[in-house]
């Protein structure tokens, strides 16, 4: 008799669900243990220069490039979220851009159940800060991905954009969060190269290679 499927398999969609719990429980412990060294800066300049046709970085922008290994990847989403400026208003924005139509909405689902969860159990006002989540279905396609991050940036001014269900809808909102400068947290997306698109991309999820090489091992072992 064969085995069942390997436990990291079983419950991968946990994975989803630690994503949007870690985002929040992240900005909780910025603005806990730093909240003294935020200090107000306007954020239009960068911001106004998101515009429809942004193809190019900027040649100004800093070529460090953050580790894809998990074990780090929680060490970069607080240093991320450390690097933004804090908004003179009493809000952070929160640009959540999920697939909540078509092929992946269980994912887009589970990521804002996730942290609603989150917000229920443990309120949305970190430090004074109220913390505002604002939800935007990009039904996994990359056009709708871009045109959503682009409105999010220079419409709400949000303070991070995260999310993104697949690896094109990271790709594409990649040169949006370069140009702004503010963070892009990967939830979902797992390959491995979205990382190294954006000096500002940090990913709270697995990458396909963790996931594929349990499987791989387990077909080898189970014929």
């Amino acid at each position: 008799m064969r085995r069942g499927l390997p436990k990291p398999l079983v419950f991968q969609p946990f994975f989803l669900l630690g994503a949007g719990l870690f985002l929040l429980t992240s900005i909780r412990y910025l603005y806990n243990g730093t909240n003294v060294m935020l200090k107000s800066k306007k954020q239009e300049e960068p911001r106004q220069a998101v515009t429809h046709e942004i193809v190019e970085r900027r040649s100004e922008v800093p070529t460090r490039k953050l580790s894809r290994r998990a074990a780090v990847a929680g060490a970069f989403s607080l240093a991320a979220l450390f690097s933004v400026p804090a908004h003179a208003q009493d809000t952070f924005k929160i640009g959540l851009i999920v697939p909540m139509t078509g092929g992946q909405a269980s994912t887009g689902k589970q990521i804002d159940n996730a942290i609603k969860l989150y917000m229920q159990q443990k309120g949305d006002t970190v430090a004074g800060k109220k913390i505002e989540v604002i939800l935007k279905d990009d039904g996994a396609v990359p056009d709708n991905t871009k045109r959503i991050a682009q409105e999010l940036i220079v419409n709400d001014k949000v303070n991070v954009i995260a999310g993104f269900g697949v690896t094109p809808a990271a790709l594409a909102a990649a040169p949006l969060a370069t140009q702004a400068k503010i963070p892009e947290v990967v939830m979902a997306a797992g390959t491995s190269i979205i990382t190294e698109r954006s000096p500002y991309i940090v990913r709270t999820s697995f990458t396909l290679a963790q996931s594929s090489t349990i499987i791989g091992d387990w077909a080898a072992k189970n014929g």
